[in-house]
């Protein structure tokens, strides 16, 4: 819930400058562009692939993110992984669920890390590469309710509906100017520091959760009043 308020307040920020252009007196400043999402200047598409891992590791399907919440995945090696676990996470990285009606995101800055050096994630994710400065815009960018509107329009199959890669050149994004970049990377940043924050503490939780539990249901353990 404080995260989902949290994220409010960036999407608000966000609307107010970059679709009101309210700062702007109602117009988009002429030395701004629009670019897609496949091909701009603030992030890149994250290819498949995931570098060789020696330690175990923690695989993330779609399945373990709802919204923006993160459940325990598998664990896995690399030699005994599944098929769809070849998607590696990067710092300043924002995923999404490419199949319809997933409105699934992992928003992976520095605050993160831990998390990033620690897992893998389905091919059933795209990812975006964003970097310190635009990571912001980019993510709440992808979490607007209109992005999702839109992915689910383009996605299309006859098994699962999703949206592939080429999809993304569908996808309008506006460019600003630096310093407009900059400002906006200065208001929001903290508000995303908080929602990692609180995403790593949740994480804890859970696996505390979920070691205790099963010791407390076999009476290895007993709660004293």
């Amino acid at each position: 819930m404080v995260n989902h308020h949290l994220e409010q307040i960036a999407q608000a920020f966000f609307k107010s400058w970059f679709i009101d252009f309210e700062p702007f007196d109602g117009v988009m400043p002429s030395d701004w562009k629009t670019q897609t999402l496949l091909e701009n200047d603030l992030c890149k598409v994250i290819g498949s692939g995931i570098n060789k891992f020696h330690n175990n590791k923690i695989y993330y399907a779609t399945a373990n993110i709802n919204g923006t919440a993160i459940s325990l995945g598998e664990e896995i090696k690399y030699n005994k992984r599944p098929s769809r676990a070849n998607m590696e996470p990067t710092i300043n990285s924002i995923w999404f669920a490419k199949m319809k009606n997933s409105p699934k995101h992992l928003f992976l800055n520095k605050e993160m890390n831990d998390f990033i050096n620690a897992s893998i994630l389905s091919t059933g994710f795209c990812g975006l590469q964003a970097n310190e400065k635009t990571f912001e815009y980019i993510s709440t960018y992808i979490k607007l309710p209109i992005f999702e509107e839109l992915k689910d329009n383009y996605a299309k199959g006859t098994t699962q509906e999703a949206i592939n890669l080429s999809d993304l050149e569908k996808f309008s994004l506006i460019i600003p100017t630096d310093d407009v970049l900059d400002s906006f990377h200065s208001i929001t940043k903290d508000i995303y520091s908080l929602i990692s924050q609180n995403m790593n503490e949740n994480l804890k939780l859970i696996k505390l959760r979920d070691c205790l539990l099963p010791k407390l249901m076999s009476g290895e353990l007993s709660i004293i009043d």
